[in-house]
């Protein structure tokens, strides 16, 4: 019966022992103050394709290796992944492994990338040619000015910041997307989880963010590895190049099998208010979807689809779906057409005021549960040499 409860009160101390431990990173917390995003607006339209070439690139941006004794989950070495996407006919193939950068990504891609994210939340981000990686997160559960702290942490001059999985799990809420800032892209779908509303919600909420894909793949198998790609408009596979194009918008992203590309886009314009899209084969559909994810045009058996762009719309972007008996079916997915004042897209880094008051309520509530985990600690430590005694 001693034992027993020995057992228990050691269990007990140990995991008020890892919550006190895990609160220590919450006392770097600021608080801001947000300013609610306003939808896009303009006379004008911001078209990522307007200037198409006939070279695409294929690339994944997210998978993972063995690593650290395979407590990150991933299967097969990162030789193995390599050659996998290389028997794939990808063009690039990131390892982008959780908080590290290994020296084999580094010699292998035309950049880094990096899965950022240790918390019970799984707000994670996505980190695009950063030089090292950092370990810093909020271990438990965030809110909105920790998730924008961790976003302004991993935001250097040279990189660009992607949401990674944002409907997986408690990453990210549909609020957010009215104040977080200082990201660059969203993976709107992966085999891990589709984020088609989250990236309707930045979108509506006026945030610039393109769309990416990745298969998220932890090992070779045929159902994780070519499922969910990127194609980039370029056929220089160069650092700035890439990041440029990213950047611009300037790719799509297709959920299929095996990489095989059964559609491309040929072009895509607007004239006169009126956008145009065109394919390089017949789709069993085209949708064209607006604000908050409402659907307002669809062509089906074609190639092209045409529409006359409502001035409520303060995007428009498309989807193409394409199935064969093969290969049950392909889906691209297209960056949005978007509202300006201006053809300036890109957004300058955005610094927070911090809510001095909030900030200091907010580390008295922290101290007063520390210190009730403390007193807690203490009492089971009392109750647990009783049992010693005995």
């Amino acid at each position: 019966m001693y034992k027993l409860k020995r057992i228990l009160y050691a269990t007990i101390l140990i995991s008020l022992g890892l919550a006190l431990l895990a609160s220590l990173p919450y006392y770097n917390t600021k608080i801001y103050h947000f300013n609610k995003s306003e939808p896009f607006s303009g006379d004008q339209f911001y078209n990522p394709y307007s200037n198409l070439s006939n070279s695409w690139l294929k690339a994944n941006f997210h998978a993972h290796s063995k690593l650290f004794l395979g407590l990150t989950n991933g299967e097969n070495t990162e030789d193995e992944m390599k050659k996998k996407y290389q028997s794939l006919n990808f063009d690039i193939a990131s390892l982008s492994n959780y908080n590290s950068i290994t020296e084999e990504s580094r010699k292998d891609s035309s950049f880094t990338v990096y899965e950022h994210g240790m918390n019970l939340g799984f707000t994670h981000q996505l980190v695009f040619n950063s030089d090292k990686s950092t370990y810093f997160d909020f271990p438990l559960f965030q809110n909105l000015s920790q998730k924008q702290m961790t976003i302004n942490e991993l935001k250097d001059s040279g990189s660009l910041i992607a949401l990674a999985h944002p409907d997986f799990k408690w990453g990210y809420n549909l609020e957010d997307y009215n104040y977080l800032k200082n990201y660059d892209l969203m993976e709107v779908v992966s085999v891990r989880k589709k984020s088609l509303n989250h990236w309707d919600a930045a979108l509506s909420a006026g945030k610039v963010v393109w769309g990416i894909g990745n298969d998220d793949s932890h090992d070779t198998t045929d159902s994780h590895c070519g499922v969910v790609w990127n194609k980039i408009n370029t056929n220089d596979i160069n650092n700035d190049t890439i990041l440029r194009r990213l950047q611009m918008g300037t790719s799509y992203f297709v959920k299929g099998w095996q990489g095989i590309d059964m559609l491309e886009l040929k072009e895509m314009k607007v004239i006169n208010d009126t956008l145009k899209l065109l394919l390089s084969s017949e789709a069993d559909s085209i949708t064209l979807i607006s604000d908050s994810g409402k659907t307002v045009k669809t062509a089906t058996n074609s190639s092209s689809i045409e529409y006359k762009i409502d001035s409520t719309n303060t995007y428009v972007r498309a989807e193409a779906f394409i199935s064969r008996p093969w290969n049950t079916y392909t889906k691209l997915y297209f960056n949005p057409v978007i509202r300006v004042d201006s053809n300036n897209i890109l957004e300058e880094k955005v610094q927070f005021k911090v809510d001095e008051l909030n900030t200091f309520l907010y580390y008295l509530l922290l101290l007063i549960v520390d210190a009730m985990l403390i007193a807690l600690m203490v009492l089971v430590i009392k109750k647990w040499k009783r049992t010693l005694n005995t």
